[in-house]
């Protein structure tokens, strides 16, 4: 996850993906960029960890530089935290 006060910091989708460092290879080799962002409310009192992404070397993608600020959900359980999440719209939309 990424704050959404970050979420200006991209210009395009393509950047987000490079300072994410996210793996957007499929099991076929080709290339799945997001198409959604979703909103996630997490709930006061939950343990979540800050980090830094790391640059990542990923077949397909080749080198991506990440530095973007992350966070991760400890703990995490989707049965329980299904409803934590909201589609807000194509991602698209936010690196206009």
């Amino acid at each position: 996850m990424i704050s959404i006060d970050d979420v200006s910091s991209f210009s395009s989708v393509d950047d987000f993906v490079r300072k994410t460092a996210l793996p957007v290879i499929d099991d076929f080799g080709s290339v799945m960029k997001p198409n959604k962002m979703v909103l996630v409310k997490v709930p006061k009192g939950s343990v979540v960890r800050k980090s830094v992404a790391r640059p990542q070397d990923w077949a397909g993608q080749g080198h991506l530089p990440g530095g973007a600020t992350q966070y991760e959900i400890l703990n995490f359980d989707w049965q329980k935290m299904e409803n934590w999440f909201k589609d807000i719209g194509d991602i698209i939309e936010f690196f206009k």
